[in-house]
């Protein structure tokens, strides 16, 4: 994990709701529980959101292999992306099924 040497500070500002870097990382310690530590590759589809700047710095932290999708790009263009590459996960809100991938419902 990174070393939290600001804790007390505003790590994310999103609407009305204050992160600090102590709550991003309580966060992630929580996601390192859901997801395997070994070393993986991830597809997470990028948005500008509370949920995707956590998970991304879980990832980080983890040394996951992130490959950042854009969530506009369509469903058959990811499809050709997880056929070519293969990934571990792919954390996404998209609501298409995509097969072999276990659901991961995030809070």
């Amino acid at each position: 994990m990174f070393k939290i040497y600001f804790p007390k500070k505003i790590a994310i500002l999103n609407h009305n709701k204050k992160i600090t870097y102590q709550e991003l990382d309580l966060y992630s310690r929580e996601l390192s529980k859901i997801l395997e530590k070994k070393k993986r590759l991830v597809f997470l589809d990028s948005k500008n959101s509370l949920s995707f700047f956590i998970i991304y710095f879980f990832l980080m932290n983890s040394e996951h292999t992130i490959l950042l999708i854009d969530s506009s790009l369509n469903f058959l263009a990811v499809k050709k992306l997880i056929k070519n590459y293969k990934p571990s996960y792919y954390i996404t809100s998209r609501t298409e099924n995509f097969e072999n991938f276990h659901e991961l419902k995030l809070k």
